[in-house]
Protein backbone atom coordinates (compact mmCIF):
# COMPACT_ATOMS: atom_id res chain seq x y z
CA UNK A 1 0.00 0.00 0.00
CA UNK A 2 1.06 3.38 -0.65
CA UNK A 3 2.06 5.92 2.20
CA UNK A 4 -0.52 8.59 2.48
CA UNK A 5 2.04 11.47 2.92
CA UNK A 6 3.18 9.90 -0.56
CA UNK A 7 -0.38 10.58 -2.21
CA UNK A 8 -0.49 14.13 -0.50
CA UNK A 9 2.65 15.12 -1.86
CA UNK A 10 2.38 14.32 -5.07
CA UNK A 11 -1.33 15.91 -5.39
CA UNK A 12 0.46 19.08 -4.29
CA UNK A 13 3.04 18.99 -6.32
CA UNK A 14 1.46 17.38 -9.50
CA UNK A 15 -1.43 19.35 -9.26
CA UNK A 16 -2.01 21.95 -7.00
CA UNK A 17 0.82 23.94 -7.30
CA UNK A 18 0.62 24.23 -11.40
CA UNK A 19 -3.01 24.85 -10.44
CA UNK A 20 -1.84 28.16 -8.06
CA UNK A 21 0.83 29.00 -10.73
CA UNK A 22 -1.98 28.86 -13.59
CA UNK A 23 -4.09 30.78 -11.54
CA UNK A 24 -5.05 34.43 -12.25
CA UNK A 25 -5.32 35.69 -8.86
CA UNK A 26 -6.50 39.09 -7.79
CA UNK A 27 -3.62 40.37 -5.48
CA UNK A 28 -0.07 39.75 -6.73
CA UNK A 29 1.19 39.48 -3.33
CA UNK A 30 -0.88 36.24 -3.51
CA UNK A 31 2.33 34.99 -5.39
CA UNK A 32 4.64 35.49 -2.96
CA UNK A 33 1.94 32.87 -0.66
CA UNK A 34 2.29 30.61 -3.28
CA UNK A 35 5.92 30.04 -3.37
CA UNK A 36 6.47 30.02 0.54
CA UNK A 37 4.32 27.38 0.26
CA UNK A 38 6.35 26.26 -2.42
CA UNK A 39 9.70 26.62 -0.66
CA UNK A 40 8.01 25.21 2.84
CA UNK A 41 6.91 21.79 1.01
CA UNK A 42 10.00 20.90 -1.09
CA UNK A 43 12.09 21.48 2.03
CA UNK A 44 9.50 19.19 3.95
CA UNK A 45 9.52 16.26 0.79
CA UNK A 46 13.42 17.10 1.04
CA UNK A 47 13.56 16.21 4.53
CA UNK A 48 10.82 13.49 4.38
CA UNK A 49 12.42 11.49 1.81
CA UNK A 50 16.31 12.12 1.57
CA UNK A 51 17.00 12.02 5.18
CA UNK A 52 13.80 9.87 6.19
CA UNK A 53 12.74 12.06 9.05
CA UNK A 54 9.47 14.21 9.57
CA UNK A 55 9.73 17.61 10.33
CA UNK A 56 8.02 19.23 12.82
CA UNK A 57 7.73 23.46 12.36
CA UNK A 58 7.11 25.46 15.29
CA UNK A 59 3.36 26.15 16.43
CA UNK A 60 3.71 29.88 15.58
CA UNK A 61 4.18 28.73 12.00
CA UNK A 62 0.89 27.01 12.38
CA UNK A 63 -0.84 30.56 12.40
CA UNK A 64 1.06 31.71 9.70
CA UNK A 65 -0.43 29.23 7.56
CA UNK A 66 -3.41 30.07 8.83
CA UNK A 67 -3.00 33.61 7.36
CA UNK A 68 -1.95 31.95 4.18
CA UNK A 69 -5.37 30.52 3.98
CA UNK A 70 -7.16 33.18 5.26
CA UNK A 71 -5.07 34.94 2.29
CA UNK A 72 -6.58 32.28 -0.30
CA UNK A 73 -10.12 32.96 0.84
CA UNK A 74 -9.98 36.60 0.19
CA UNK A 75 -8.46 35.98 -3.40
CA UNK A 76 -10.70 33.68 -4.50
CA UNK A 77 -13.82 35.53 -3.35
CA UNK A 78 -12.11 38.26 -5.51
CA UNK A 79 -11.79 36.21 -8.39
CA UNK A 80 -15.07 34.23 -7.67
CA UNK A 81 -12.75 31.21 -7.83
CA UNK A 82 -14.37 28.27 -5.05
CA UNK A 83 -11.24 25.95 -5.99
CA UNK A 84 -8.80 28.45 -4.02
CA UNK A 85 -11.59 29.43 -1.34
CA UNK A 86 -12.10 25.73 -0.62
CA UNK A 87 -8.18 25.60 -0.68
CA UNK A 88 -8.28 27.94 1.58
CA UNK A 89 -10.46 26.36 3.90
CA UNK A 90 -8.61 23.14 3.92
CA UNK A 91 -5.36 25.15 5.05
CA UNK A 92 -7.56 27.06 7.55
CA UNK A 93 -8.71 23.89 8.53
CA UNK A 94 -5.88 21.58 9.07
CA UNK A 95 -3.13 24.03 10.85
CA UNK A 96 -5.79 24.58 13.19
CA UNK A 97 -6.11 20.78 13.48
CA UNK A 98 -2.76 20.94 14.07
CA UNK A 99 -3.03 23.88 16.56
CA UNK A 100 -5.61 21.53 18.49
CA UNK A 101 -3.53 17.95 18.43
CA UNK A 102 0.60 18.65 17.79
CA UNK A 103 0.15 14.74 17.81
CA UNK A 104 -2.79 14.58 15.37
CA UNK A 105 -2.03 14.69 11.39
CA UNK A 106 -2.75 17.51 9.38
CA UNK A 107 -5.73 16.63 6.84
CA UNK A 108 -6.11 12.92 7.31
Amino acid sequence: MINQTILFDLFIFVILFPYLFYYKNYFKTFYLIIISMLVIHICIAYSRYYYNIEYSYPIWWEFVSIIFGMGFIFDGYCTKNLVIIILGIIIIIGHYNKILCSSCPYYF
